[in-house]
């Protein structure tokens, strides 16, 4: 199966090998650590699971079997915190994509992981450019409420 970002309702930014993503109707931020960070880069661009798979197991000393199911896992997650949604519009025949590039020396395992963060969510919900007062702040909505 593969995914896409869920867009426009999430985004995200790479900062110094850190993603970081908002879900923009929940106010809700995610920081992806581990390998969480390459394996997400595959995930939104497309490239199957088996593929992912392949390319981690290449490049660390884990076992095949405990990747794949960290791999689900995680990928399970993102979809249940609304990050991802699966790409309808993939054909079965679509190049699979690249797989992670292999590294010179196999690596232990780290596992992806989502620190999920909700501190900021009534900043993060406040839509600054439609919902300002006559000063030019931005007001939360009554609807929300």
């Amino acid at each position: 199966m593969r995914f896409r970002l869920n867009s426009p309702d999430v985004v995200q930014e790479v900062l110094d090998g850190e993603v970081i993503v908002v879900h923009l109707a929940s106010g809700t931020y995610y920081s992806l650590t581990g390998s969480g960070a390459a394996i997400w880069a595959q995930v939104i661009g497309g490239v199957a699971e088996p593929v992912i798979v392949a390319g981690v197991v290449s490049s660390v000393t884990a076992a095949p079997e405990v990747v794949a199911a960290e791999l689900r896992r995680f990928v399970r997650e993102l979809q249940s915190e609304q990050l991802i949604v699966a790409d309808a519009s993939a054909s079965p025949d679509a190049p699979a994509g690249d797989a992670l590039p292999e590294a010179g020396t196999r690596e232990p395992f780290v596992a992806p992981s989502i620190q999920k963060y909700s501190d900021m969510q009534d900043l993060l919900l406040v839509d600054p450019i439609h919902e300002v007062d006559p000063v030019g702040w931005p007001t939360r909505s009554t609807a929300a409420e």
